[in-house]
């Protein structure tokens, strides 16, 4: 590992927040020679890194994915608004239309199942966070709990869903959400 490459970068820093990430990058500074230590360093780097691709790719799938729902929740509430007074099965069908959500927005299985096997507070939260953009005061307002539960809520969620796509490989970010040329 090259200390100079890395050693200014914010990565690198994050990297070297935790502890014992910090502790082997003194003894390989101290200790250069020692190829065993600096091999271990750079293989903790590398699963670090690896670790943060992952979250960037949840992240960036939520984020898309949330953005394509509203442009598609938009269209649909111009066309159900006529008929809202009309029937009662179609303000029942604008209820439902925030529970099918992560069925329609993501086409990637093992995604979707993740998100699935989250408590229904987190999968709640990230919905709120990440599908219909809302800030953290916001999703605390509306669930009477603190900002800092909210970030912890979601933290601990993405935490999970790294856990458990991690366990069956990386996947590329899934567009299921392709605005139709009609």
């Amino acid at each position: 590992m090259n200390s100079i490459d890395l050693a200014g970068t914010k990565l690198f820093k994050a990297f070297l927040k935790q502890e014992d990430n910090y502790n082997l990058y003194q003894k390989v500074i101290a200790h250069p020679e020692h190829r065993g230590m600096s091999q271990k360093l750079k293989k903790q780097f590398n699963e670090f890194y690896e670790e943060v691709l992952l979250i960037k790719y949840i992240s960036s799938t939520i984020h898309y994915t949330a953005i394509e729902l509203s442009i598609r929740k938009k269209k649909l509430d111009k066309v159900i608004q006529p008929l809202k007074y009309e029937s009662e099965g179609v303000a029942e069908n604008i209820t439902n239309f925030h529970d099918k959500d992560w069925k329609e927005a993501i086409s990637d299985e093992k995604l979707l199942h993740s998100i699935m096997k989250l408590t229904e507070n987190e999968r709640g939260i990230i919905t709120y966070y990440y599908l219909h953009e809302w800030k953290e005061k916001e999703i605390a307002r509306l669930l009477d709990i603190t900002q800092q539960a909210v970030s912890k809520t979601k933290r601990k969620a993405l935490e999970k869903l790294k856990k458990e796509l991690s366990q069956g490989g990386f996947h590329e970010p899934a567009r299921s959400c392709k605005k139709s040329k009609k």
